[in-house]
C-alpha cells in the first residue's frame, strides 16, 4: 500500500509514509475508511480485501481533489543492443541486374531514337518500342492496342508482310525485348573490388539447391552455383554451419567438378534461400531439387 501511495505525494521522508505509522495501521482499515466515504466498495473479511468498484470523476470528493505536485520521473534507458553486421565477404545486398544490348537487328530502332548502342534494363527496352511506335505512327486508329508493322519491327519481330501486318502491343512488347541478347551484372556495393567491369553475356545465372540421401541414411543440404554471385565458398560455408547449427564441407561439385559446392548436413534448404534472398537474389534464380522423398513406383 505504501508503494501506491508514495508516488503520488511530493518529496517526503518514506520512513513517515508507513502504514504502520498511520491512523489506521493496516491497509484492511485504511480500505473500510474510504468505503464509509463512498471513495470504493469492497468484499471480504478480516484483512483479506478485495476493491469491487471505486468512485467516479462525478464524486464530490474526486471533484474537489487536487493531486500535489510532483516531478515526473525521468523514463530510463534501455541499453540497445543492435545485432553486428556480418563481415563475410558477399553477405551485404548484391545489385543483380539483367540488361539486354541492341544487335545489329535493331539499327532502324536505334537510328529513328537516336540511341547509342550500351546496355539497357527491360524497362527501358520496352519504353523504347513505345517511343518508335508513337514517332512512326504505328498504332492503328480506333485500336491502339494493334500496331501495324513496318519493315524494321517486322524483320525484329520475324514476321512476314504476307502472314501479318498487324500484332497485338503486349505479344510485340514480348517479342521485340527477346530479340535483344541478353546480359547480366553483379555487383557488392560494400566491395567494389569484386565487382566485374562489364556485364556478362547470357541470364542472370542460377543457384542450386539439392537435398539428397547420403550413405547411412542422412539428408544433406548441397549448393553450388553461388560463387557467380560473388559468394566465396569458405566464408558461405562458415555462415551455413552457424545458420544450419550443422557441419559442413566445401568441395568439387561431382557433376561439373569445376563449380564448388558446400554441403550442410540436415534438410536446410529454406535456410539457405532465405539467405540468399536476403543478399539480393530473387527466387527466379534459385534452383530447389528434393532427391530425398522416394519415387512412387508404377
Amino acid at each position: 500500500m505504501s508503494n501506491h501511495v508514495l508516488k503520488n505525494l511530493p518529496p517526503v521522508d518514506s520512513n513517515i509514509v508507513n502504514m504502520k505509522k498511520t491512523t489506521w495501521k493496516k491497509s484492511s482499515k485504511y480500505l473500510k475508511a474510504m468505503e464509509k466515504i463512498g471513495l470504493l466498495t469492497v468484499k471480504g473479511k478480516g484483512d483479506n480485501l478485495t476493491i469491487t468498484t471505486i468512485a467516479k470523476s462525478d464524486h464530490e470528493r474526486v471533484k474537489k481533489f487536487e493531486p500535489y505536485p510532483i516531478k515526473k520521473q525521468p523514463a530510463i534507458q534501455q541499453p540497445t543492443t543492435s545485432k553486428p553486421k556480418s563481415s563475410l565477404p558477399g553477405a551485404g545486398k548484391l545489385d543483380v541486374v539483367q540488361l539486354y544490348r541492341p544487335s545489329s537487328l535493331h539499327v532502324g530502332v536505334m537510328e529513328a531514337l537516336s540511341l547509342s548502342y550500351g546496355y539497357y534494363t527491360a524497362t527501358e527496352i520496352k519504353q523504347m518500342l513505345v517511343r518508335y511506335i508513337t514517332q512512326k505512327s504505328l498504332a492503328k486508329k480506333g485500336d491502339p492496342k494493334m500496331i501495324t508493322l513496318d519493315e524494321t519491327l517486322r524483320k525484329i519481330t520475324n514476321q512476314r508482310q504476307s502472314i501479318s501486318v498487324t500484332l497485338d502491343r503486349v505479344k510485340l512488347s514480348e517479342s521485340f525485348l527477346k530479340s535483344f541478347p541478353v546480359f547480366h551484372k553483379i555487383s557488392d556495393p560494400s566491395q567494389p573490388s569484386q565487382t566485374k567491369s562489364a556485364p556478362v553475356r547470357g541470364p542472370v545465372p542460377t543457384v542450386h539447391i539439392i537435398e539428397e540421401l547420403k550413405i547411412g541414411r542422412k539428408t544433406v543440404t548441397r549448393v553450388f552455383g553461388f560463387e557467380d554471385f560473388l559468394i566465396k565458398p569458405k566464408e558461405f560455408s562458415a555462415e551455413l554451419r552457424v545458420k544450419c547449427s550443422g557441419s559442413t564441407t566445401v568441395g568439387p561439385n561431382v557433376q561439373q567438378p569445376k563449380l564448388t559446392e558446400v554441403v550442410v548436413q540436415g534438410s536446410h534448404h529454406k535456410i539457405v534461400t532465405e539467405i540468399l534472398v536476403a543478399r539480393g537474389l530473387k527466387t527466379s534464380w534459385i534452383s530447389f531439387e528434393n532427391k530425398v522423398k522416394s519415387k512412387k513406383k508404377k
